[in-house]
């Protein structure tokens, strides 16, 4: 965007005009007394340019100029001004017709128009200068999907840190419990001493003892020692596999011993 497509584009002076505060940066606004608006008078004196060159642009740019806060005040509306300025302020303004008024957009608005007026140049730059940083803020500032994924990012590592955490745990306490081993592959170092010529019960021998079924949620039942010499009887294998409580394996395993040859 440059000064020239300032003045000759009206969409781009659509675009800037709310963009009042470079007023104030260029040099004060003298308004009425107790209003935001400035009479045709106090918009010459800011702009430095005689009250026929604002009168020209108004009779070109009425209606845009309109769309922005410019109001002439006639009438009854005239009267309420009049009466209340006097009022507030003791100004004895003198209009007697109708009085022309700017909002600061309207100001705003003739500055993008004005060509010779040095203030109105330096209203222009100030714009250009606002909306090049106003640029370069959007430009840097990070889109949704950076947002999002800088924030979804940490809570997937934090779960994944837990589940990890968690499998650790669960390692731990697999190899912290007696493995069970199928009784014809479990060695005979770790079945325990067994009186000459028993043999070690079978897994139907165990359920039957202790009224239990062999296949138990779809799990088989087996029998082995752990690796501390122990017979242990559970359904199933790993992580899902359901122990038969110890004292009623001993107790079978005790009893099946002493009955079996």
């Amino acid at each position: 965007m440059t000064t020239l497509e300032i003045i000759d584009n009206q969409q781009q002076r659509a675009a800037l005009s709310h963009r009042v505060d470079v007023l104030d940066k260029v040099k004060g606004l003298a308004t009425l007394p107790g209003k935001s608006f400035a009479t045709t008078e106090q918009v010459a004196g800011y702009y430095e340019v005689p009250r026929e060159a604002i009168a020209s642009m108004v009779k070109r740019h009425r209606e845009e100029f309109t769309s922005n806060g410019y109001r002439v005040f006639e009438g009854t509306q005239l009267k309420a001004l009049r009466e209340g300025l006097r009022f507030e302020s003791n100004l004895n303004t003198g209009w007697r017709r109708n009085v022309a008024v700017w909002d600061r957009r309207a100001v705003l608005n003739l500055g993008m128009l004005l060509r010779d007026s040095p203030v109105a140049q330096a209203v222009r730059s100030y714009l250009l200068q606002a909306e090049e940083s106003t640029r370069d803020v959007h430009m840097n500032a990070p889109t949704s999907e950076s947002v999002l994924v800088a924030a979804i990012v940490p809570a997937l590592n934090g779960i994944a840190q837990a589940l990890a955490d968690f499998n650790a745990r669960l390692d731990k306490l697999e190899a912290a419990t007696p493995t069970f081993m199928p009784e014809q592959a479990a060695p005979a170092a770790l079945r325990g001493a067994r009186p000459e010529g028993r043999r070690t019960p079978t897994a139907s021998e165990v359920a039957a003892e202790l009224d239990i079924p062999e296949v138990h949620n779809g799990m088989r039942l087996y029998t082995g020692f752990g690796k501390d010499g122990m017979p242990y009887a559970a359904y199933g294998f790993g992580r899902l596999r359901e122990w038969v409580p110890r004292s009623q394996v001993l107790w079978a395993y005790r009893a099946l011993r002493a009955t079996t040859t």
